[in-house]
């Protein structure tokens, strides 16, 4: 990542993990109760690591042609955020969940996914740039 681009990527997963940190917790007691697999919080990280993971993919194979790199960054990007979030929590800004981190592990295994399929479809299979040589 010879670019400001990855650490600009890399700092958006900081400060969201960050920001989700600060927000109020699901509505379970302050003695962190049962923690479900299912639930609004659930959806929130799963949706959180497939936002973040898909953007950090797209962001760096616009400037870049690096699908590995970008599938890497995605990845690294969204369980970074999900980690962020949960250390947080166990810092004491909230309740720390193994089954949170799933859902945002989930949501950037989908993130990632999704969004190598339609780079795949807008560009073709084929690999470009760097990765072609």
């Amino acid at each position: 990542m010879g670019t400001g681009l990855g650490r600009k990527a890399i700092a958006l997963g900081v400060a969201a993990a960050l920001s989700m940190a600060a927000l109020p917790g699901p509505a379970r007691a302050k003695d962190a109760g049962p923690d479900p697999w299912t639930g609004p919080d659930k959806a929130a990280h799963l949706a959180a690591g497939m936002l973040l993971s898909g953007a950090s993919y797209a962001l760096w194979i616009e400037r870049r042609d690096g699908r590995g790199w970008g599938t890497l960054l995605g990845v690294g990007v969204g369980l970074g955020a999900g980690a962020g979030k949960e250390l947080a929590d166990l810092a004491g800004l909230g309740h720390p969940s193994a089954k949170d981190f799933a859902w945002t592990a989930l949501g950037t295994v989908l993130g990632v996914g999704l969004a190598l399929l339609i780079d795949v479809a807008a560009r073709g299979a084929a690999t470009h740039g760097r990765e072609a040589r």
